[in-house]
């Protein structure tokens, strides 16, 4: 059905847009280890940001590619993994905005255990993401719409990238609630 096509495309397309927004300001090779830095200049700790982004993100997918293979049905592996990956990124933001002054090793308690959740979580969504997509994209429509979201997500990847500068530059935020605002418009674009 052409309006059933289209409609995912719509969906596919902005759904990976916004994710690419809050990936860039999730950013494991900046902004998540400038953060860190500003709590514990513990190297260890600033080169764990971008370790479980990747490998915390990579290395499980071949977990979930075997356990997902036989599955018919994708979709609840998809919505399930969304949920457990997405909210508990909302726990950081709330944290630095509500209690801005707690301590620093709650708060990257708290950062790390919910990086480590997403990167986990994300790894059995992206497998169920890339298997629904084969199954609901016809092949001649995969390069237009992978096209149009490499196009828009470098779009939204500037965006991010201008929004750090506004918030960090801005005199009135201070440093953690910076970061919060930061953090919980990254949670929104993911939710």
């Amino acid at each position: 059905d052409q309006g059933n096509a289209r409609r995912n495309r719509g969906l596919l397309l902005s759904e990976e847009i916004l994710f690419m927004f809050a990936s860039g300001l999730l950013d494991a090779r900046t902004i998540l280890p400038a953060f860190v830095r500003g709590y514990n200049s513990s190297l260890v700790l600033i080169a764990l940001v971008p370790a479980i982004w990747s490998g915390g993100r990579l290395l499980p997918r071949l977990f979930a590619a075997h356990l997902m293979r036989a599955k018919r049905r994708l979709k609840p592996w998809l919505l399930g993994a969304g949920l457990v990956c997405r909210l508990p990124m909302a726990a950081t933001p709330v944290l630095l905005l509500v209690a801005p002054r707690a301590p620093a090793g709650l708060v990257l308690s708290v950062f790390f255990a919910s990086l480590l959740l997403f990167a986990l979580a994300d790894s059995f969504a992206g497998v169920a993401w890339y298997a629904i997509v084969a199954k609901v994209l016809p092949p001649a429509d995969r390069p237009r719409l992978f096209g149009g979201m490499m196009v828009g997500g470098a779009v939204m990847g500037l965006a991010a990238g201008l929004l750090a500068k506004v918030l960090f530059d801005h005199p009135r935020w201070p440093l953690p609630q910076r970061y919060g605002l930061l953090f919980a418009v990254a949670f929104a674009a993911l939710a």
